[in-house]
């Protein structure tokens, strides 16, 4: 089950005076306040082009440098060990997230009726553009969700990328922004 007090209480201890996610936290707080409107919802699917956030016991986790426990991630191919290859926005620093989220909707040119994101594997890996996809790929295996799946809603995205709430296990935020950036 997703642990929503853990991350109430990283929002509570948080300065947006450190990072430029001050709407965020003030969007966030009025959604868990009022529960109204555009709302994020449960799932047992993760489905291309949408994005999720979920908890997440790593398979390797003994052998990972790091590794994130609440992924925020969007699906863009199932491989053939019915692994979910995905987008973990987590792995990158905040202003790149943005960065990459803008460039994935400009390509794709908007959302398509389902309200997911057009995007594929091939795209991703087509287009040198998108060197930010690389440290952020990960696979997830459906048996290693340890929660409800929490989709949101494509209005919450520019909202939801900015919040403080990964939950690195074997290294700091700062040291996961880092590698990513050097592979960036």
């Amino acid at each position: 089950m997703i642990n929503f007090n853990k991350a109430l209480d990283k929002l509570k201890s948080f300065d947006p005076r450190k990072i430029t996610a001050k709407a965020s936290i003030s969007w966030m707080k009025k959604q868990i306040k009022n529960l109204t409107g555009d709302m994020p919802r449960m799932v047992t699917k993760l489905e291309i082009g949408k994005l999720y956030l979920f908890v997440y016991d790593a398979k390797h986790k003994d052998t990972l440098p790091f590794w994130d426990k609440f992924p925020l991630a969007m699906p863009y191919n199932y491989n053939k060990n019915k692994a979910v290859l995905s987008i973990n926005f987590h792995y990158l620093a905040p202003k790149t997230r943005k960065l990459l989220m803008e460039k994935l909707l400009k390509t794709t040119n908007n959302l398509d009726e389902t309200k997911a994101l057009s995007i594929s594997y091939e795209l991703l890996n087509g287009v040198s553009k998108f060197k930010e996809v690389a440290p952020a790929t990960t696979s997830y295996l459906y048996p290693h969700i340890k929660s409800k799946v929490l989709e949101i809603p494509p209005s919450m995205w520019n909202m939801v990328l900015m919040l403080p709430i990964a939950n690195f296990q074997g290294a700091s935020s700062g040291q996961v922004y880092k590698q990513s950036k050097g592979k960036i």
